[in-house]
C-alpha cells in the first residue's frame, strides 16, 4: 500500500511542477504580449499625435496666406495710386 501511496504522491507531485511550469509560460506569454500591445499602441498615438501637428500646421499656414493675401487684396484696393476707372470700366461695374 506504501509503494501505492508513494507512487500517487510522485505524480501528484509531478502534476504540480508540470502546472507550474504551464502557469509560469503563459505567465510570460501575456506579460510578452502586454508589452507588444503597449508598445505598438504607444507608436501609433505618437503617429497619430505627429500627424494631428502637422495638419494643424497646414491649416495655420493656409490661414496666414488666406490673411496675407487678403491684407494685399485691401491695400491695393486702399491705394490712392489707383488711376480712376475708365468710362469702359465704370459702364461695366
Amino acid at each position: 500500500m506504501q509503494a501505492n501511496e508513494q507512487m500517487l504522491l510522485q505524480r501528484l507531485a509531478a502534476s504540480k511542477t508540470k502546472e507550474a511550469k504551464v502557469q509560469s509560460t503563459l505567465k510570460d506569454n501575456v506579460q510578452s504580449q502586454s508589452e507588444r500591445t503597449e508598445s505598438l499602441l504607444s507608436r501609433r498615438m505618437e503617429s497619430t499625435q505627429e500627424n494631428r501637428e502637422a495638419h494643424l500646421k497646414a491649416l495655420r499656414d493656409r490661414l496666414q496666406a488666406k490673411k496675407e493675401h487678403s491684407e494685399k487684396v485691401r491695400q491695393t484696393k486702399m491705394s490712392p495710386l489707383r488711376p480712376p476707372p475708365g468710362p469702359a470700366l465704370a459702364a461695366a461695374l
